[in-house]
């Protein structure tokens, strides 16, 4: 065995343990540094988590952007919500709250997207709560409504049943859109069945401002459905540019809105088959009073489709009115007091 000298210039055995605890001891360092030091430095360098995982229709996938919150503005529209704002993220199951009417009788009828059109809200897409995806920060809007709007009212007198010996029968309306103390009403059926121009061929200026319909309107249904005192509720609407009529053709803004129903085919009355083509006596359309540029006015069939109608077409009558509303309820209520 070689020994190095010592301070007294002598070697011996010691010298080499002391060797050895020194190694160890570096050792030792080393591997404390490992354990404390490296892991907070691979703490800042590991991938983000994977995004959450939520049911679709078709499996389960994973949720883009799920770091990403979107903030959800309820606006209760003259209600009241005790929560007008949360915090969703992608892929999040979050209800909607149902808001407090802003008068007695209101229904409410969702949220919708809501935006301010020339001061009055236009109201686009529906939400229902669920699982969100939002593309941005949203606020939506209550819809309320002073009627149920699947109700039917009687308001006026046609004959419907094609059996002109028991006399007219009354007409069902659906009240449609409100605004500024007036009701707008559409008829529950369709209630007969016309030309748009008596000529079968009127020409290229097809129009429903220049129609026989129209004519027929504002002036034989107008005078034979309507009473004095029911004359005297209906208001005039604009139909376009300096028209105004008390009866006129629905347009496609009139029947598409939120409250829109029934969403099935317009049922005819018998007057109505009577008067139709029996070929399509099983798939009635009705006029609008949409402009179509190649056909002269759109038919709207069911609950939203529409097709070309020019003046050789013998298609369904579906009227519109606008009443003064309080006027209207008056009168409705004190007709079903005397039933």
């Amino acid at each position: 065995m070689k020994y190095r000298k010592n301070r007294h210039g002598t070697e011996g055995p010691g010298t080499e343990m002391k060797k050895t605890w020194f190694i160890l001891r570096r050792a030792a360092i080393v591997l404390l540094t490992c354990c404390f030091i490296i892991p907070s430095c691979a703490e800042t360098d590991r991938p983000d988590p994977e995004p959450p995982l939520v049911e679709t229709g078709t499996g389960v996938e994973s949720v883009t952007n799920s770091a990403v919150t979107y903030k959800i503005t309820l606006d209760p529209n003259g209600g009241r919500c005790d929560e007008t704002e949360f915090i969703v993220w992608p892929g999040d199951e979050y209800p909607l709250p149902v808001p407090l009417p802003p008068e007695e009788g209101m229904i409410f009828l969702g949220w919708y997207e809501g935006n301010l059109i020339n001061g009055r809200i236009s109201y686009g897409k529906k939400y229902t709560g669920g699982v969100w995806y939002p593309e941005s920060d949203l606020t939506l809007t209550a819809l309320w409504f002073p009627c149920d709007p699947q109700k039917t009212f009687s308001f006026g007198r046609y004959e419907q049943d094609n059996d002109p010996g028991n006399g007219p029968e009354p007409v069902l309306w659906y009240v449609r859109d409100w605004s500024q103390g007036e009701y707008l009403l559409i008829s529950a059926d369709i209630l007969d069945s016309m030309q748009l121009y008596e000529d079968p061929d009127p020409g290229s200026d097809q129009r429903y401002e220049q129609s026989d319909l129209r004519r027929w309107l504002t002036t034989d249904f107008y005078l034979s459905a309507f009473s004095e005192e029911e004359r005297s509720i209906l208001r005039k609407k604009e139909i376009s540019s300096g028209i105004y009529d008390y009866v006129f053709a629905p347009s496609d803004h009139d029947y598409k809105t939120p409250t829109f129903y029934p969403l099935e085919q317009i049922k005819p009355t018998a007057v109505a088959r009577d008067h139709w083509r029996p070929a399509y006596a099983n798939n009635i359309g009705w006029w609008t009073r949409d402009p179509c540029a190649k056909c002269g006015v759109w038919i709207a069939v069911g609950g939203g489709a529409k097709v070309s109608g020019s003046g050789k077409c013998n298609d369904g009558v579906r009227p519109a009115i606008l009443v003064d509303a309080d006027a209207f309820l008056e009168y409705v209520n004190n007709r079903e007091g005397q039933r």
